[in-house]
């Protein structure tokens, strides 16, 4: 009876720490479920406000660059003006007429120098 009792007690005693091994490990396996879940829940929305905000810098630099260009399309604009003026002054109206017209030819070379020097002044 004693080898009965002692077997006894050893299998409960196994299957006590085989059930308290298990629950342990459910219980393990559940917290870091629900922690992954709250990590990632955390996460989404770090992810969803920079998403945000690059969204936001991304809308106001193409408003900045497409000023930019409709500035520079301003200037290429005035620069051909001057150029197709001066042309007009010195290509077509002969050489003695412009030798007549000095002045007017110095106004378009000095416009069209100050918009090629100084590009920001208008």
């Amino acid at each position: 009876m004693n080898i009965v009792n002692f077997v006894e007690g050893l299998l409960t005693g196994s299957a006590l720490i085989a059930m308290a091994g298990w629950l342990s490990r459910a219980l393990i396996g559940h917290l870091l479920k629900k922690d992954l879940a709250a990590f990632k829940a955390q996460e989404e929305e770090k992810i969803g406000k920079t998403l945000a905000t690059l969204s936001d810098t991304f809308a106001k630099q193409n408003i900045k660059l497409t000023w930019l260009h409709q500035q520079r399309a301003v200037k290429i604009g005035e620069i051909h003006g001057a150029l197709v003026d001066l042309r007009h002054l010195v290509k077509v109206e002969a050489p003695e007429a412009v030798e007549a017209n000095r002045e007017p030819v110095q106004k378009q070379t000095r416009e069209l120098d100050r918009l090629l020097t100084n590009p920001e002044s208008t």
